[in-house]
C-alpha cells in the first residue's frame, strides 16, 4: 500500500483513492489540451465580452457534466460500488476553490486576448507548469523528478521558439501580457485543487461542482462590467457553442480525467501541447506562417513532454 499523504483526514477510514493510471492520463491530457488550442480562435471570434464568452462557455457545458454525474451514479449505485463516495465538507470547499479559480483564469485570460496579442498571452499563460510544479511540491509534497527538471527547460524553450516569432513584431501591450500572468497563478491554482479533488471523485463530479460555482461568477462579473449578455446575431451562439462542448466538455473533461493519474508537476508540463495546436491551427486556418524557428519550437515541445511522461 502506498504511504499516506502528509495531510491528515478527518475521517479515520476515508475513502480508497480512484484508480491510477498514469499512460491514460498522459493521452488524456494531450487529446484535452488540444480541444482547448482551439479557444483563443473563439474567444476572439466571440460577439460577446470576455466575460460573458467564459460564462456562456461553462452554461453549456455543466449540463452535460451533471447528465454525465447522474449517469455514474446511477451505475455505482446498481452495482454496489463505492468509487463515488458521497461529497465531505472538505471536498465541497475545494470545488468551490477550484470553480473560483477557474473563473478567475477564464475572466483574465478571456480578456488580455482583447488586450494583447494571442502569441504574447499564450507565451506568458504558459509558465503555469513552473508554478503547478512549486505548488504541488510545497503543499502535497509531490516529489520532482530528475525527468521533470530536464523536460521543463526544453518544453519552456520550445514554447519561446514556436510563439515569440508570432509576436516579436507586435506592439507592446504592458497591460494585456500583465493580465495573462496573473491568469497564470489563477489557473494553476484550479490545475491544483483539481488534482485534490480527482483524487476521490470522478471527472464529471469535479468539473460539475467546480463548473457551477465558475459560472455564477462569471455571469456575475459580466452583469457588473456592464457587457451584454446576449449575442446581437444568430450566429453569435456558434463560437459560445463550440466553446462549451469542444473546448470545455472534451477539453478540460479530458484535463480532468487526466489529471486524476498523473502528478500535478507532469499533467501541467504535458498540457504545453497546447501552444502547438494553437500554432499549427493559425498556420491552418489563418494563414500564419510557421518557420523553421517555430517547427523547431514544437519539437522542442513535444521532446520535453515525452521526457517528462517516460517513465509513465
Amino acid at each position: 500500500m502506498p504511504k499516506s499523504s502528509t495531510r491528515t483526514d478527518p475521517d479515520p477510514t476515508p475513502p480508497r483513492s480512484l484508480p491510477c493510471h498514469p499512460a491514460h492520463g498522459a493521452i488524456a491530457l494531450v487529446l484535452g489540451a488540444t480541444g482547448i488550442g482551439f479557444a483563443p480562435l473563439w474567444i476572439r471570434s466571440s460577439e460577446l465580452g470576455p466575460f460573458s464568452t467564459g460564462a456562456y462557455r461553462l452554461l453549456f457545458a455543466c449540463p452535460v457534466f451533471y447528465l454525465w454525474r447522474r449517469w455514474e451514479l446511477k451505475k455505482a449505485a446498481t452495482s454496489g460500488s463505492s468509487r463515488h463516495p458521497k461529497l465531505e465538507q472538505h471536498d465541497r470547499l475545494w470545488l468551490v476553490l477550484a470553480g473560483l479559480f477557474f473563473a478567475g483564469d477564464m475572466a483574465l485570460w478571456n480578456w488580455s486576448l482583447h488586450l494583447t496579442s494571442v502569441a504574447n498571452s499564450t507565451l506568458i499563460t504558459n509558465l503555469t507548469p513552473l508554478l503547478v510544479m512549486v505548488g504541488a511540491w510545497f503543499l502535497f509534497r509531490e516529489r520532482v523528478t530528475r525527468q521533470y527538471l530536464l523536460s521543463l527547460p526544453l518544453a519552456f524553450a520550445g514554447v519561446y521558439l514556436l510563439v515569440r516569432p508570432a509576436s516579436a513584431d507586435a506592439p507592446s501591450h504592458w497591460k494585456g501580457d500583465f493580465i495573462s500572468g496573473i491568469a497564470a497563478f489563477f489557473y494553476a491554482g484550479y490545475l491544483l485543487s483539481l488534482r485534490v479533488i480527482r483524487q476521490r471523485h470522478s471527472t464529471a463530479g469535479a468539473l460539475y461542482g467546480a463548473g457551477v460555482t465558475s459560472c455564477i461568477a462569471l455571469f456575475l462579473i459580466a452583469w457588473l462590467a456592464g457587457e451584454p449578455l446576449l449575442p446581437p446575431t444568430p450566429g453569435g451562439w456558434l463560437p459560445l457553442l463550440a466553446l462549451g462542448f469542444i473546448s470545455h466538455v472534451g477539453g478540460q473533461g479530458l484535463i480532468a480525467y487526466g489529471f486524476g493519474h498523473v502528478t500535478a508537476a507532469v499533467g501541467s508540463l504535458v498540457l504545453l501541447v497546447q501552444p502547438v495546436v494553437a500554432a499549427a491551427l493559425a498556420w491552418w486556418c489563418l494563414g500564419e506562417s510557421m518557420g523553421s524557428l517555430q517547427l523547431a519550437g514544437a519539437v522542442l515541445v513535444l521532446i520535453g513532454i515525452g521526457v517528462a511522461v517516460r517513465r509513465s
